[in-house]
């Protein structure tokens, strides 16, 4: 029997059989798992190493912010001798021990050897603070510092005179002086007469807020009296800052300038031989006036020490606890997680020795 043409030519385009599908499909599967994992590996890669990169800039930009601030430290627009920077009109409630004028840098105790009445300083440093005990610093709330980090306090002028000799340096839009800031009134780049006032306080050869009636050989600059310590901003372990305002009544709320600072530790560099240069770095407070053994004019750098820590988890990462050295004195144990650290340190040499030690 002849089997038609027609008939013969079906049979030779058969589909595919049950098998066949089933292995395309197995196929198909597995490649499709092998590119899902290729990209959800990507996208870890991508999130560990921006947040990688961000530890290191957030590291680098607290160390270049705080060298700077103890780089300044002292720097009074020409005053050559911090004893003499002093005035009426200044708050009792700024921020340090009560009864004291901490604002000024010239005020000397009574007894320097109590550590709750000391030489005021233009640097200060407390060491492992716990502000649910320390009270030294009365702005500084109960749980507003993280326990054990270190606190800096920095005394010093704006980097630019608002008023050189005589004449107005800010823009024309800002042609008064801000009533709510203190002001200091220098003459002839610091060998004359030296005030700290308010901007609406004083008036010496002519009027203290009104800028046209400065003479020459006169200078003004903006006092800044700044707190730099660790807190939390939206639950993150952050670089924080308090500073006098408010017609120095009171030292101003928390302004947060870094998260991911978890821990600050601060080397005070000791100068023992007299030559300027840090024989040792011993870690401690400034106050009572005597560091290391030394008087805290023997103060010529400062190391800082910063833990910095990713401001998210890194789900790659292995959960664990370690343990970083932060200085010679201090050691810091992370709790059990998947935040990736950093400890980052610089040394910053203190320009401005005569003023630290107000001799």
């Amino acid at each position: 029997m002849k089997i038609p043409k027609s008939i013969n030519r079906l049979s030779t385009h058969r589909g595919f059989t049950l098998i066949e599908l089933m292995v395309a499909l197995l196929l198909g599967l597995l490649l499709s798992a092998a590119i899902v994992s290729v990209f959800l590996e990507g996208k870890n890669n991508f999130v560990q190493d921006d947040e990688v990169a961000r530890v290191q800039e957030n590291g680098r930009y607290a160390l270049r912010l705080l060298s700077r601030e103890i780089g300044m430290a002292g720097f009074f627009g020409g005053e050559p001798d911090a004893v003499d920077v002093n005035g009426g009109a200044v708050s009792g409630n700024d921020c340090g021990p009560a009864g004291e004028e901490w604002l000024l840098i010239g005020a000397t105790p009574e007894d320097p050897s109590d550590p709750t009445n000391h030489i005021a300083s233009p640097l200060e440093v407390l060491d492992n603070s716990d502000t649910t005990t320390d009270d030294y610093y009365q702005c500084l709330t109960d749980g507003l510092v993280v326990n054990g980090t270190d606190i800096l306090v920095v005394k010093r002028v704006s980097d630019t005179a608002v008023i050189d000799n005589g004449d107005w340096q800010l823009p024309d839009d800002l042609e008064d002086l801000d009533n709510e800031r203190y002001y200091l009134l220098t003459e002839n780049r610091g060998q004359g007469e030296t005030e700290l006032a308010q901007g609406s306080d004083h008036e010496a050869d002519g009027n203290w807020s009104s800028l046209d009636d400065f003479e020459s050989g006169y200078d003004v600059w903006e006092y800044k009296a700044a707190l730099f310590y660790v807190g939390t901003d939206e639950e993150v372990p952050s670089l924080c800052k308090k500073e006098l305002q408010d017609n120095g009544a009171s030292i101003s709320g928390q302004r947060c300038l870094v998260q991911g600072i978890e821990n600050i530790q601060y080397e005070l560099g000791i100068d023992i031989d007299g030559d300027d240069v840090p024989d040792q770095f011993v870690s401690g407070d400034t106050y009572p006036p005597v560091v290391g053994g030394e008087d805290t004019d023997a103060i010529v750098a400062v190391r800082i020490h910063v833990l910095v820590r990713s401001l998210n988890q890194i789900n790659s990462m292995p959960a664990e606890s370690k343990s970083y050295r932060l200085g010679g004195g201090t050691t810091v144990t992370t709790p059990t997680d998947q935040f990736y650290r950093m400890a980052m340190s610089t040394t910053v040499s203190v320009r401005n020795p005569i003023s630290i030690g107000g001799s």
